[in-house]
């Protein structure tokens, strides 16, 4: 009987066993969760940050109208002999009202007439800005915005507050009725902690650095 060469099959290739499956599912599991806590708190530090951002925008904007705003104040008594229009300036830690000057507009004869502007603050977690202009005889309609919303959404603003308290000439914080302050001190807190506080006004002690002598530079009558 004729012999037949015997052939040998080569055994298919082992695939992987049930444990090793286990482990390498276990690893990769492990490695998602760690890529997912790395990206959550990359994206809490990245909202955190551009909330912050926004905020500090809102403050600067805020601040900078409001330190132009006094910086330009004139006092009542130089522009109205009505003593109701005098009576309206006033300042307290919660509110501001005072008079400011437009840009020159026209002339009249050797004249520069310029627009008196009526300003209205009402400080707080709210900074509300109210502005009318003078026609000669009345105040015309208010223009009115909120200096903490700006463009952002109102997240960005909370926890916000802005307060004043004032100083006159002399550096008393008790002011003599309708004077426009020397210093308008402006306090900044953000959930209850200072931020920032400093001084805007128009009044200088001028070089002798001592209050109310005769080099002092300020806007508006001097006290008595």
């Amino acid at each position: 009987m004729p012999a037949f060469p015997h052939h040998h099959t080569p055994s298919s290739p082992r695939g992987f066993s049930l444990m090793e499956l286990l482990v390498a599912m276990g690893v990769l599991s492990l490695i998602v969760l760690v890529m997912a806590a790395l990206f959550q708190q990359t994206s809490v530090a990245w909202k955190g940050g551009d909330s912050k951002a926004k905020r500090y925008s809102l403050l600067r904007g805020a601040l900078g109208i409001i330190e132009r705003d006094l910086t330009s104040a004139v006092d009542a008594r130089t522009l109205f002999t009505d003593l109701a229009l005098v009576r309206a300036q006033k300042f307290s830690a919660s509110s501001m009202t005072f008079y400011i000057l437009g840009a020159p507009s026209r002339v009249k004869g050797n004249d520069t007439l310029r627009t008196i502007f009526r300003v209205e603050y009402t400080l707080g977690s709210s900074v509300n800005r109210t502005i009318s202009s003078w026609d000669g005889s009345t105040f015309g309609d208010p223009t009115s915005v909120n200096l903490l919303e700006g463009n952002f959404d109102t997240a960005s603003a909370e926890g916000i507050s802005i307060t004043c308290r004032y100083l006159s000439v002399t550096g008393s914080e008790s002011l003599p009725s309708y004077q426009l302050p020397a210093v308008v001190n402006l306090t900044v807190s953000i959930n209850n902690d200072v931020f920032k506080s400093y001084d805007v006004g128009a009044f200088s002690l001028g070089p002798d650095g001592e209050p109310d002598t005769e080099d002092d530079i300020f806007t508006g009558p001097k006290e008595n």
